[in-house]
């Protein structure tokens, strides 16, 4: 199911809706939401579309509280969202970089919870990055203090692609889950959040039932970046 660049900017305006109307969306949030979706109603009835969010002004939440009632602030930032439906063998995707941060808003001096979701990077040399051609991933990084990025950058996780909508579901439900319970019974809500997930996770499923309906090579192998990015 192709989703036009139309139908996008009406999903994610939805979704800026509701989360404000239930007072999880910082302003800042709002804003952003605003010029992404201005952005793409411009691109009308294209399915080759895309936005950024910048780290500088993100998709920010109202300051929630972490396991040991510590505040903390979730914000979603996008690299890179690129999204070309031309070959429905591939996933929708031609570039994507996203992610969910946390600011300890207590101690600045900690390390930034960092969960980022990408696109494996094909190199110069026609190889690609090991991994998951799709994948999920935590790394801490600091802002401009690098010496608290996380030391690890792997494993990479096989995942289907989500985009900010999708990842704005993640932030409510698991940081304001009497907020997100009165969402998900909300029908403009439910209509966004699905025409989303069949844009990210439709290819994605299919290529995982294809994988398990043989038996030569695993899931994991099948979606690894070199065999299902060639």
């Amino acid at each position: 199911m192709n989703i036009t660049a139309t139908e996008a900017a009406d999903a994610l305006s939805a979704i800026s809706t509701a989360l404000n109307d239930v007072e999880i969306l910082d302003g800042i949030g709002i804003g952003t939401f605003s010029r992404i979706v201005g952005e793409l109603r411009g691109g009308r009835n294209n399915v080759t579309w895309g936005y950024e969010v910048d780290r500088g002004l993100p998709i920010k939440f109202v300051p929630a509280s972490d396991a040991k009632n510590n505040p903390i602030v979730p914000s979603i930032v996008a690299e890179t969202v690129s999204i070309d439906q031309a070959d429905d063998q591939k996933v929708p995707f031609t570039a994507l970089c996203v992610a969910i941060e946390f600011e300890h808003t207590y101690d600045e001096n900690l390390p930034t919870p960092r969960w980022h979701l990408d696109l494996a990077n094909k190199k110069r040399d026609g190889t690609w990055q090991p991994g998951p051609l799709t994948h999920i991933q935590f790394g801490g990084h600091g802002h401009q203090n690098r010496e608290l990025d996380c030391f690890l950058k792997v494993p990479r996780w096989c995942h289907p692609p989500m985009e900010v909508g999708l990842l704005c579901e993640v932030v409510a439900a698991n940081f304001f889950e009497e907020q997100w319970k009165e969402l998900r019974e909300t029908p403009s809500w439910n209509d966004a959040i699905c025409r989303l997930q069949k844009l990210c996770f439709g290819r994605y499923f299919e290529k995982l039932q294809s994988s398990m309906n043989q038996s030569s090579y695993s899931a994991l192998h099948s979606m690894w970046a070199q065999n299902w990015g060639a």
